[in-house]
């Protein structure tokens, strides 16, 4: 895929020593955590367990020129899937579109927009963020840490999901700056700038293009209106 759009994807971790009391934070981990300590096992299309084993595999290693795209273009064309190249950027220039969307998230304004439903994301599906602020805060008896995640422009592939839907666990490429696959975690829950836009890989078309050279959007999450995320 032609990079057009440079990536920055950064997490902060800041630890501070703790200084509520031990029933002030167990009721804190009680009432912000707990739900996002599951991981849901599903069933996974094929074309997302090929995507999968491409990055498993390559856990550790460079991928293309170490671009946070790289892996997941690599991982769709090895897995045979139609090729991200046939795609409009959408809803921006650089906002990669990786097959049919599954599911979108977004912050307008106060509120937290969705489209699509999120218990749909499978392990497999891809990633696309934008302007993406994310702030998290964990509360145990040594410490308080407070993560703050600030991508700009990324791409990662989800490997698993809490069941709720609202916590992501990714294999990624040039997170920090480190142009090497790496695993990550994405809170959207916690979002507070930005948008996310999820995809699933969709076979090889045979030539199946409209006039313009794009490959044709299915029926999905791209049709559904914007809504108010559901808590």
């Amino acid at each position: 895929v032609q990079i057009r759009s440079r990536d920055r994807f950064k997490s902060t971790v800041y630890k501070n020593v703790r200084t509520l009391t031990l029933l002030a934070a167990g009721a804190t981990v009680a009432l912000g955590l707990a739900s996002q300590t599951g991981t849901t096992a599903v069933p996974l299309p094929a074309l997302n367990q090929r995507i999968m084993e491409f990055c498993q595999k390559s856990m550790g290693r460079k991928v293309g020129d170490g671009e946070c795209a790289d892996l997941a273009y690599k991982a769709m064309l090895a897995s045979g899937a139609e090729s991200p190249d046939y795609y409009k950027d959408d809803p921006k220039p650089g906002d990669y579109v990786w097959g049919d969307l599954v599911y979108g998230r977004k912050i307008q304004g106060r509120d937290q927009l969705e489209k699509g439903e999120r218990l749909d994301v499978k392990p497999g599906d891809i990633i696309q963020m934008r302007d993406l602020i994310i702030e998290h805060e964990e509360v145990t008896d040594e410490y308080v840490s407070r993560e703050v995640i600030d991508a700009d422009h990324h791409t990662a592939i989800v490997s698993g999901l809490s069941d709720d839907g609202l916590t992501y666990d990714v294999i990624e490429q040039n997170a920090n700056e480190v142009p090497t696959v790496t695993t990550g975690k994405l809170r959207i829950g916690e979002m507070k700038r930005g948008y996310i836009l999820v995809y699933r890989a969709v076979p090889g078309l045979s030539g199946d293009r409209n006039v313009d050279g794009q490959a044709r959007y299915r029926a999905g999450a791209q049709t559904r209106e914007w809504k108010k995320a559901r808590r």
